[in-house]
């Protein structure tokens, strides 16, 4: 069973039994932050990397999604079990005699607690998107579908996924400071087709200010990628954003409960069953 629930700044840090950890992973709580390496760093690297930003989300009671090659699956999934881990892509193919393909049933016997579907640098067509969606699903798999428009995003909305990432690809790489008025509007938009879907939002979030606005607009969880992987000090550049965004999400709980921040259903257990 994998789900996405409400993350109380309070909730007790899990405990050194590595099976209970585990376990918990199948949980993701709101608010979370996802970080995508991408192909940027080898392997030593990356483990330095996400070894900082456990200890955080551990701290600040922020969930921590990482997205990897999948090759990096596995062996992450031995180190971090209190970081949901997320393949960058999955092929919408059963098992049988391709080549080259990246099933739902490999992602989740190497660990995977999900996948990110229609990345902007790995497009999918959206009959293939909601095979996958449907196939990751019937393995476990968490999905988190990214959509570039207001038509994508109605689209991918209607596939249910359980996070949809809403990312311009102009704001991809942005140095950050720039201003997202969008988001109340495609909160509106998702909402009434994907009630259950969490939505994300993303894209030039280059500073903890930044993720702090992104937060406080409405969405309930944001990402960076360059911002981290460039820095020369990982463990400060990933404190000050998730200390942004538990502060951001700490400070709209009122705003959320009278309804004048749209974060969708925050509360909302989302749920599905391999």
């Amino acid at each position: 069973m994998r789900t996405v629930i409400d993350h109380p700044a309070t909730e007790t840090v899990p405990g050194d039994d590595f099976e209970a950890r585990l376990d918990a992973r199948r949980s993701i709580r709101v608010p979370f932050f996802e970080i995508g390496p991408k192909n940027m760093l080898r392997r030593p690297e990356l483990h330095k990397l996400l070894a900082v930003a456990q200890s955080h989300s551990q701290q600040y009671g922020v969930s921590l999604i990482a997205t990897l090659p999948v090759t990096e699956i596995e062996p992450a999934s031995l180190l971090f079990p209190d970081i949901h881990l997320f393949a960058q892509h999955m092929d919408p193919d059963m098992p049988g005699p391709s080549v080259g393909r990246v099933i739902a049933e490999a992602l989740a016997d190497a660990g995977a607690n999900g996948v990110m579907l229609n990345h902007a640098d790995h497009q999918m067509p959206l009959d293939q998107v909601a095979v996958a969606v449907d196939r990751a699903k019937a393995n476990g798999l968490l999905t988190l579908a990214c959509a570039a428009d207001e038509r994508e995003a109605a689209s991918i909305a209607a596939l249910s996924p359980d996070i949809l990432l809403y990312e311009p690809r102009a704001m991809i790489g942005h140095s950050g400071g720039a201003r997202r008025p969008w988001i109340p509007q495609i909160n509106a938009l998702v909402r009434p087709i994907a009630p259950h879907t969490h939505i994300m939002h993303a894209g030039g979030v280059a500073t903890p200010e930044d993720a702090r606005n992104v937060i406080k607009a409405g969405a309930t969880g944001t990402g960076a990628t360059s911002a981290i992987v460039n820095a020369r000090d990982h463990s400060g550049i990933i404190e000050g954003f998730l200390s942004a965004v538990r502060e951001a999400w700490d400070d709209t709980s009122n705003l959320r409960g009278n309804g004048a921040v749209a974060h969708g259903n925050p509360a909302q257990s989302l749920e599905h069953e391999p």
